[in-house]
Formats: C-alpha cells, structure tokens, sequence
C-alpha cells in the first residue's frame, strides 16, 4: 500500500490561507491546551505556516513543501504526520487542485478556552498527556472570577449621553463592508464521534439494574461515554463501573470531571494506551503488513484481521447471535477480568474465544479453560492474533509428536509375538470374516459422513438465520 508521504512531492506548489483572525489569546490556548496534545512538531509546523501570512492579505506567496521540510528539519514521513495531527485536532483543513498539483492549506484558529474546556474530547486529550496535576494548573490559566466587591462604594461612571453627541446624519454598514469585518471565532471541533459497535440497548440495561434515574444519563454523560468508548476502548461494562465510581446520590448527578479523572487513572492502571498515544507509534498506513501473516491461509487470516475490528464483549457477542444464543453475566464478568487483569490485548482475547467456542465446538465459555489458556498465552507473551494462532498450531504439532513418541516407545511393540500355525481350512475363514467385517466398517463410515453432512448443513442454515 502506498502512504501518504510517499505519494508527496516536495517541489508541489503549496499556499496557506488563513481561513480564521487568529488573535494573542488563540495563540496563548495553542500553546498552552495544544502543543501537548500535538507534539512540538505539529506546533512547529503551525507558527510556521501562521507566520508566512502577507498583512492584510489573509493569505501567503507560493511556497513549496519542500520549504516547509527543510527549514523545520523534517523527513517527509515527518511533515506529513504532522500536518495530518493538526488537520485531525481542527487545526488546518488541506484541498488539492489535481490539475495543477498544487496545495491549498487553510489555517484554522483554535477553539476558545471556555470551548476547549467544555469539549469532552479536547479536554480528555489534554488531560491524558499531562495528568490531573497540571491539567487542573493550565485550567486555572483560563479560569477569571473577579471577586471585587462594589456593593458599599457609589457608581460615578460616566452615561454615553453626558459625553457623546449624534450628528444629524446617521452611517449604515453596507452589506459588504459587514461580510468582510472581523467577528467571533466561531470555530469548533469537527471531529463527530461515532461508536457503532458500543451496544446503548446492553448499556442501559446494565444501568437500570444499579437502580439510576434516567435523567441521570443526560447528553453530557453520553458524549463522555463516547469519548472513553472511542480513546481507551472501555466496553459497556467497564464505563457502566465508571459510572457508578462518579455517581452522587444526594444530587443524584454523575460528576463528568470525577468520570473523566477516575477514566484516565483506570487507564493508566491498567496500562492501557489512548488511542492518541497508540496513534503516535503506528505508521500512517494501518493495514497489518502482509509480512506478519506469511504463513497463515486465507481462513487464519480472515479470523486474525476480524480480531482486531471488534471489541471483546462485541466479538463473543457476534459469535453467540450466529448460534441465536445471548452473552450470559458470568461470560461478561470473565471478558471484563480478562481485559483488566491479564495482559492479554483485546484482539488476542478475541482469539482466545474464537478457540473455544468455534474451534472446540463449545456453546459457552468454561472459566477454568479460559483462565489457565489465558495466563499460558500471558506467559508465552503472545501480542497478536498472529502469534496466538502459530503458538496454537504449534502447540497441537508438539502434541502430536509426543502422542507418537510415547506409542512408538511402547514395550510390547517391538517384541516379536509367537504366531501359532494355522490350519488350511482356517485362512479361508478368515477371508470371509475379514471381508465381511470390511463391509460393515465401509456402512458405518458412510453413515457417519452422511450425519456429519446433516449436521453441518443444519449449522449453515442457523448461521444464515
């Protein structure tokens, strides 16, 4: 597959236009709620593009991204992902004219700290690289309550009328004169969250049975969930335990900032990577590299690459609907144990359970299997879906090899037996009974298949259901 940077041509024509007036304190909130977030490449990039904007223009001269890559010292790999992390934070919105292969870089201004601050997702992000500790100072950085009393002094301010006078010809704005004026950066995140494969209908049956008010889950919760769903991977059960860890009976409200703290530090307890963190690590392409599944067949890659798209609890759930079967509380509690107390990634726990339930034939998941495999494979550091199927197929060869060796090692089948002489009469006995025990091994074996088939043809058409 061919990536982004290497599809870039540095000698390709590039202006920067700045779609947003972009003023000190937008500047002030970039450097302080932005550059942890997007690393100082990104934040270098941005000054740079900001700074070449002609005055009173809005925009810049033509450049060349090989500009932008030689004076800020990057790689090409490197420009790119920077550019791509502010496009990704709101930052910068990039168009290309394929004709004449020339880039359009339209600079964004950041959000307002009161904006920021509100934003779930900003303020997860920022909080998530800098802790609790100083996400709190560079909050109090935005935060201005003028608690100056003036209830006991006398308002001497002076009245427009007492110093200002009309003239007798009133000035209109003219239509035209108002479009191009400056006003309120009204610019947001455009960032929507989606979480298709987060089950609302199995989440809130899990709340109702820790006895919550409805309104309890208001839109601002919701967008929470999302946010924690999306970033740290949390299941329906594990934000549902959040939940009740944030909840305050007495005014019966979940507190979004106590959510949002007792989140991060779970994550970080359990040494889970946000995917802003997981972002940063990977290569821009995220295809699996064809290398690592070599030796697989097609099935074992099929299975290995639907490891990775689904979460546990949505994996084991996809498997029992095939079967018209639901996931039980016991099934849910070993999933959730699992994702927070082994080591296991969720895509090698999602071939954990493909083992038992559709490899061994099995309708549910047995806790013992699950917990002694589970810390085998822990223990064998297996990482990737990959892994966990060659440690699989080899473990079956060395259980083979053994089951050989040890019959092979057998005292009595290396001794030479006495065979006693038989009588004419009695090999032509023996040819009967031989052939007519052949017959019926020959039935039986048909019959067995013509079963097998039936069963197999009865478990497609359930799946198809």
């Amino acid at each position: 597959m061919v990536v982004h940077w290497e599809k870039l041509n540095p000698k390709d024509e590039v202006e920067v236009i700045q779609k947003h007036w972009i003023s000190d304190l937008d500047q002030y909130v970039l450097r302080h709620c932005y550059l942890p977030i997007i690393g100082p490449t990104s934040y270098a990039l941005y000054e740079k593009l900001l700074g070449i904007i002609e005055p009173g223009t809005a925009k810049s001269l033509v450049y060349h991204h090989r500009d932008f890559i030689e004076q800020l010292v990057l790689s090409k790999e490197e420009y790119i992902k920077a550019r791509r992390r502010l496009e990704a934070i709101g930052l910068l919105a990039s168009y290309l004219d394929s004709d004449r292969m020339k880039s359009y870089y339209f600079l964004l201004a950041p959000l307002a700290p009161d904006k920021f601050f509100k934003d779930t997702m900003m303020s997860t992000l920022l909080m998530d690289r800098l802790g609790e500790v100083d996400y709190k100072r560079v909050k109090e950085r935005f935060s201005y309550t003028p608690d100056f009393d003036t209830e006991h002094l006398t308002n001497e301010t002076a009245s427009f009328q007492d110093v200002y006078h009309l003239p007798s010809q009133i000035y209109s704005l003219t239509t035209e004169d108002d479009s191009s004026l400056i006003g309120e950066n009204n610019q947001r995140l455009d960032a929507t969250l989606e979480t298709p494969r987060f089950d609302w209908e199995f989440f809130f049956d899990l709340m109702s049975k820790v006895y919550f008010d409805d309104k309890v889950i208001t839109s601002d919760v919701k967008k929470m969930v999302k946010t924690l769903h999306i970033m740290y991977g949390y299941d329906e059960i594990e934000i549902s335990r959040l939940l009740q860890m944030s909840y305050y009976s007495r005014t019966n409200q979940i507190s979004l900032e106590k959510l949002q703290e007792n989140a991060i530090r779970q994550a970080q307890k359990s040494d889970r990577v946000s995917i802003q963190n997981n972002m940063e690590n990977q290569p821009i392409s995220q295809e699996t590299s064809s290398a690592q599944q070599s030796d697989l067949s097609e099935m074992e890659k099929q299975i290995a690459n639907q490891a990775r798209q689904y979460s546990p609890i949505d994996f084991i759930r996809s498997i029992k609907k095939q079967f018209q079967m639901r996931v039980t509380n016991d099934e849910a509690k070993l999933i959730h144990t699992l994702v927070e107390e082994t080591s296991l990634t969720p895509p090698v726990i999602n071939l954990l359970i493909h083992t038992y339930l559709v490899q061994m034939n099995n309708s549910s998941l047995n806790t013992k299997w699950i917990e002694t495999t589970a810390n085998d494979w822990s223990k064998a550091k297996i990482n990737t879906p990959e892994e966990a199927i060659r440690y699989v197929k080899n473990r079956k060869q060395r259980q083979k090899a053994e089951r050989e060796k040890r019959q092979q090692a057998k005292p009595w089948t290396n001794k030479k037996r006495y065979v006693e002489k038989k009588p004419d009469w009695f090999d032509q006995t023996d040819i009967q009974n031989t052939s007519n025990q052949e017959n019926k091994q020959t039935e039986d074996e048909t019959d067995f298949s013509l079963d097998d088939m039936e069963n197999y043809k009865k478990l497609l058409e359930r799946g198809d259901e």
